[in-house]
């Protein structure tokens, strides 16, 4: 390792311009790592209120209508601000063009704009949670906004905001991929790439849909309900909208996070990931399956039988390539020259939450358990840990992998480790328990009663706040780093994609299947080192 005093080859990145008008790719994923970690922040303390009102049975610290109101802003905070932004915005930004033998995105200045919206959305947002927007209810429905009023309006300009960014750095990230990616055959790119890649097919389409809804939602408030009232697009479009954009965000969340835990889980067992060509078969499948498996499912809607029974089978054949990804991810650890680090730990952390979330997601997408479990405290479980607990848990993976690549540092083990725990730990006793509370029909808000129920609402609360304190120690620890943690050298952890060269180069191929496995070293070294008896 580097001395302390000396000089990491990234921070003589070019990081010229200020933070609105930068095109420097990887100070634009600082500056989204920023915003994404405040919502984070500000998501888990609304978290934090709602669960210290519902852990004491017969007891309300908030009213009804702060209640409502508390819900409303966690779950707008944490869905746009954060969890559908948070991995393509980062480690698309800071990645891919390494990744690919690029020296940027395909669009410099796409990416800045998509950041600087993406800023107005946040602001818009902001503004309408501090207006004190009333009871709506998260989902922002046609008939609970109707006259509520500028905060609702402001909510709706975010949305569409955040939705515009959101389809900007999807169409960044797939023009830098279809744009070339040097003299790699694309069986042979990292499976971040493929994981970014595929995760960016199905954002676009989310984003366009969720700029769509804000739009619409605005145009409704400021024509006093004519949008959606009579001779309106109607309750049902927006409801088919909203639904379709909250399935298809889970792909968003967990393509591009399936694609950094493979990355690391590689390095780190010192061999070629698993599964060869069947990892971007895969991540094509589960994209193309997400967008499919879309739609609305409630017997409310009218819906047929027929299409219901469709979706059914969607669903449950999108976890098809989600087990196989899993599986891949999994068995790149045996028989590997494992290395225990910190980014290892966040990365079986994700491996776990999301193994879980997937298991419980086979009874929502089953037709007769998934009719009785719709808006129980079990969907509230499964939502949290795929898309909240699939964020962060990539989230934290990437940014302890990456964090030499961003700021040329290495952060503390110790804290490093302890932060994973906590965050293992914080998941487990948060949404288990509601699992458990919901398979009883109990709705997702609702105050659980009697011995049983009220401890598993304590086990809850304990894990939220378990959560909370991961959540600090992880940052705290990255910022540590900054000014006490040890320097990185350019390729801290013996990684063999691009990205950790200094200067990429787009001629020379990163190919895992040149990795062979030594069993007197227990290593796993190049063809040519083999040879050599290196």
């Amino acid at each position: 390792m580097a001395s302390a005093t000396s000089t990491s080859p990234h921070t003589a990145a070019s990081d010229s311009g200020s933070w609105l008008t930068t095109t420097d790719h990887r100070r634009i994923a600082r500056a989204h790592l920023f915003l994404a970690l405040g919502a984070l922040l500000l998501g888990v303390t609304y978290a934090a209120l709602l669960r210290a009102d519902l852990a004491a049975p017969g007891k309300e610290l908030l009213g009804a209508s702060a209640f409502g109101a508390v819900t409303t802003a966690h779950a707008l905070v944490m869905i746009f601000l954060f969890a559908l932004p948070v991995l393509p915005a980062v480690f698309g930004s800071l990645v891919l063009p390494g990744a690919l033998g690029r020296a940027e995105l395909a669009y410099p200045k796409l990416n800045r704009l998509a950041w600087q919206i993406h800023l107005v959305g946040a602001v818009l947002l902001l503004c309408s949670l501090l207006g004190g927007m009333a009871d709506v209810g998260w989902r922002l429905e046609p008939a609970a906004v109707e006259s509520a009023g500028w905060p609702v309006a402001a909510a709706a300009a975010g949305l569409h905001a955040v939705g515009l960014a959101l389809a900007a750095v999807a169409l960044n990230i797939l023009a830098t991929v279809l744009g070339g990616g040097g003299a790699r055959r694309w069986r042979d790119q990292p499976v971040v790439v493929w994981g970014l890649t595929a995760g960016a097919a199905v954002q676009w389409i989310v984003g366009v849909v969720v700029a769509t809804l804000g739009l619409t939602l605005l145009l409704d408030q400021l024509s006093a309900g004519q949008v959606f009232g009579s001779g309106g697009i109607g309750p049902l479009t927006y409801e088919h909208l909203f639904s379709f954009m909250l399935r298809a965000g889970v792909a968003v969340v967990l393509l591009p996070a399936m694609g950094i835990v493979g990355e690391v889980l590689a390095t780190f067992a010192r061999k070629a990931p698993e599964g060869g060509v069947s990892n971007p078969i895969a991540f094509g499948l589960l994209a193309a399956l997400a967008l499919a498996g879309g739609g609305v499912d409630s017997a409310a809607t009218g819906q047929s039988v027929a299409f219901s029974v469709a979706q059914s089978g969607l669903r449950l054949l999108a976890l098809v390539p989600a087990a196989i990804l899993l599986y891949n991810a999994i068995a790149t650890l045996h028989q590997a020259a494992i290395r225990i680090t910190t980014p290892l730990l966040h990365a079986l952390n994700f491996v776990l939450v999301v193994t879980i979330g997937g298991m419980s997601g086979l009874f929502l997408s089953t037709l007769s358990t998934g009719s009785y479990l719709a808006g129980s405290s079990f969907a509230a479980g499964y939502l949290h840990l795929v898309l909240g607990g699939g964020a962060l848990a990539g989230l934290t993976t990437g940014l302890y992998y990456w964090w030499p690549r961003l700021y040329g540092r290495i952060a503390g083990e110790v804290l490093g480790r302890l932060g994973a725990a906590l965050l293992f730990a914080g998941f487990l006793l948060a949404f288990l328990p509601r699992l458990i509370i919901g398979s009883q029909g109990l709705s997702a808000f609702s105050q659980a009663t009697g011995f049983y129920a009220s401890t598993l609402e304590v086990a809850t609360s304990s894990g939220v706040a378990l959560l909370f304190f991961g959540i600090l120690v992880v940052i705290w620890n990255l910022a540590a780093s900054l000014w006490s943690g040890e320097v990185a050298p350019s390729n801290p952890w013996g990684a063999t994609t691009g990205e950790w060269n200094e200067v990429p180069r787009a001629d020379r191929i990163y190919d895992y299947s040149s990795l062979r496995f030594d069993s007197d070293s227990r290593n796993y070294v190049s063809e040519g080192q083999a040879a050599a008896g290196q």
